[in-house]
This record gives structure tokens, sequence and C-alpha cells, in this order.
């Protein structure tokens, strides 16, 4: 299959809650106000990379590089600008993945999910 271009957030393990299951929620803690890189960014593109965060979170850390996508998502005009200001801070990255293995992480994180699921109902059932 061919490569594409992903973000992956740099951070991200530090604003996830849980390792071990679907995230529903994300920590950003007060010391975000001190980080220099973060504070040094316009309000916009601050907002954009929240929304990256929260993104990269349902995404195993691999958001698809694609801008109509983050604009229309995220609304915010001029994304690709914001997202190089961003990128240049390293907070993200932009990076070449192989499709075929994205599938194949999906595919499996849904399994996991569904087999979650069935664990919970078949405890709820008791």
């Amino acid at each position: 299959m061919g490569l594409s271009k992903y973000i992956v957030v740099t951070s991200l393990q530090s604003h996830q809650h849980y390792h071990d299951r679907h995230q529903v929620w994300v920590k950003i803690y007060t010391d975000c106000l001190q980080n220099y890189d973060l504070m040094g960014l316009t309000p916009t593109q601050r907002w954009v990379f929240i929304g990256l965060i929260l993104l990269a979170t349902k995404s195993q850390n691999r958001l698809k590089y694609d801008l109509s996508f983050l604009k229309n998502t995220l609304k915010v005009r001029k994304i690709e600008e914001h997202l190089i200001a961003i990128e240049t801070t390293g907070m993200i990255q932009f990076v070449m993945l192989d499709d075929s293995t994205i599938r194949e992480d999906k595919i499996r994180e849904e399994e996991k999910r569904e087999e979650i699921r069935k664990e919970i109902e078949k405890s709820l059932s008791r």
C-alpha cells in the first residue's frame, strides 16, 4: 500500500487518563499556562492544538493529515498555517505512515472494544 501523511501529538501520553481502553476524556493541566511553546501560540493555534489532542486520542495518535476535515471539525480557517506553527514548537510531528498498517491497527482496536463490550454485558447479566 501507499504512504500517507499523518499528525502525531508528541505529548499525547501525558494527556491520557487511561492507557488500556477507549478514551472519553483527556487531562489538561494548569501547568499548560506556564508552557512557553503553548502560550507562544495564538489563541486559535492553542485551540487547534487542544483539538488535535482530542482527535489524536480517538485515532491512536495517528491523525490523517486531511486539511478539509480538520478545518471543518475545528472550525478554523487557514488550518495549514496553524499546523505548521504548532509543528515548529515540536508539540506535533508530521509523519509518513503505511495506510495498511493503520487499517490493521484500527481493526485490532475495534476487536478489542468488542471484546470489552461483551465482557461488560456478561458481567451485567450475572
